[in-house]
């Protein structure tokens, strides 16, 4: 029953798309190397494959905190990427990434970034806490740089209720974008992130990205326009997290649902 509940559900989603704009989410591949070799020979994969939007995710490079190091290596990767989006991202231990990281420290390596002038937008996660979520987006926005605002789980979902407490909260820091990626343990749990996110993009008329990680959610990232998700994310080489798709697929998978969603609006 409650499965049947969750389908209806989403077939009220679904017609409501009807009346909404949808637009083709952009893809994203990250850059996952810890070499500058690395870093750069995937760069090169991603300018060759004209991806609109490249993350950087420091957190697996290993001279992060090395700040004149740091910056001089971001002015030869932004050479390369001169065309695309470049997203900046540490990605701290506890919400699933390579490194742990104090909160001084962290704000202290964004404020590098963001005066840079070589990066497009940030991703800040929300377990910061709202002190320095707010410092960090208002240094940014003054830099004219755009915030990911984002929480992550790679353990579990949280209930719908708690998803749109999260969601809430991003809004309220005036996040550009607003970034929820969970693992699910059921397909219902899938179903629960979608019918989060498209009463989010509702509610506050902000680009999101929604993301169910793992083999369970792969729907989410190939569907991702029919959610108000903004980017999705592939791999050319290496994934930064579980469930992600090659870009070649994910372009033939995009573009299928793109002409799905177009037979909508007629």
């Amino acid at each position: 029953m409650k499965e049947r509940r969750a389908g209806d559900q989403m077939e009220k989603m679904m017609m409501k798309e009807k009346q909404s704009e949808i637009k083709e989410p952009l893809i994203c591949v990250p850059l996952t190397g810890s070499s500058p070799e690395r870093i750069l020979a995937e760069a090169e994969k991603c300018r060759e494959a004209k991806v609109a939007m490249v993350e950087w995710r420091l957190d697996c490079y290993d001279d992060c905190f090395c700040f004149p190091k740091m910056l001089a290596f971001l002015k030869k990767l932004r050479e390369i990427l001169h065309e695309q989006q470049l997203l900046a991202t540490f990605r701290t231990r506890k919400e699933g990434g390579n490194k742990a990281c104090e909160t001084a420290q962290y704000i202290e390596l964004y404020e590098h970034l963001i005066k840079s002038d070589l990066i497009d937008l940030i991703d800040v996660e929300l377990s910061m806490g709202e002190k320095a979520v707010d410092q960090l987006m208002t240094l940014a926005h003054e830099n004219n740089r755009k915030v990911i605002l984002s929480y992550h789980n790679f353990q579990q979902t949280p209930p719908p209720a708690t998803l749109l407490r999260y969601f809430d909260q991003m809004a309220s820091l005036n996040a550009d974008l607003l970034k929820i990626a969970v693992m699910p343990q059921t397909e219902e749990d899938v179903i629960q992130l979608m019918l989060a996110a498209r009463e989010a993009h509702q509610r506050y008329h902000k680009p999101l990205i929604a993301i169910a990680m793992g083999e369970l959610g792969k729907i989410t990232r190939v569907c991702a326009e029919f959610l108000g998700s903004a980017v999705t994310f592939a791999s050319i080489d290496h994934s930064s997290a579980p469930g992600q798709i090659p870009i070649s697929q994910m372009r033939r998978y995009l573009s299928f649902f793109h002409s799905i969603a177009a037979q909508l609006k007629e």
